[in-house]
């Protein structure tokens, strides 16, 4: 679309994708595989991007497209993919004293991990776990994470912290938690709830013949 000026087709696929990247393109590696690492950067930064359950999907989708990236020849059920991109990282950590990204063969992956956002990755102690044995993220890049969750969570239990004010949208856009549920049975009420928000209360989600509250 870029060669031919269609600027309006680009749009267009880029929003498509935005909406199905974690709900749709896991269900075919095939075609995971087949984005670029500029094109992931941008997706996955994108405050638009439909996040599927939490934060942490987004880091888990990477770990499945790096292995799909690096075994073309690989093919066969979507989620023996992902399982597959668990163990590869799990028993890679066994015998590579290196995080994945502080390798040769990571270098070019690491604009794409930045735009993860950490401090969201880090609320739950099976995500933490797997984090530190996938050994993906350089603890370099973790530790300064850590240690502003930790400083944050002592000043909310303090009565200190009264959470961000006057944020902007533009910066709001950036760090903001994404969030969300595939509906599938359309006139029908459904009612979620979101836990574990440490400095806050469980979030009570409904949708009703179009009401979201």
């Amino acid at each position: 679309s870029t060669f031919y000026g269609a600027k309006h087709i680009e749009k267009a696929c880029l929003a498509w994708l935005k909406v199905n990247l974690l709900s749709h393109l896991p269900e075919h590696p095939h075609h995971l595989r087949e984005i670029s690492t500029a094109l992931m950067a941008t997706l996955i930064s994108s405050p638009d991007l439909f996040v599927m359950q939490t934060e942490f999907s987004v880091y888990v989708l990477l770990r499945l497209w790096l292995f799909l990236t690096f075994h073309q020849t690989w093919d066969g059920n979507p989620q023996d993919a992902v399982l597959m991109s668990h163990k590869f990282f799990q028993d890679r950590a066994k015998s590579k004293k290196k995080f994945f990204l502080e390798t040769p063969e990571g270098q070019s992956y690491v604009t794409v991990f930045k735009k993860l956002r950490l401090n969201h990755l880090v609320n739950h102690h099976m995500d933490m776990e797997m984090l530190l044995t996938d050994r993906i993220l350089p603890r370099k890049w973790m530790y300064p994470v850590y240690q502003n969750q930790w400083q944050l969570l002592l000043r909310t239990d303090q009565g200190i912290d009264r959470g961000p004010q006057n944020f902007a949208t533009e910066e709001f856009d950036k760090v903001c938690l994404r969030c969300g549920r595939t509906l599938n049975n359309s006139g029908q009420q459904h009612m979620w709830r979101w836990t574990g928000f440490n400095m806050g209360l469980d979030l009570i989600v409904t949708y009703d013949n179009g009401n979201l509250s």
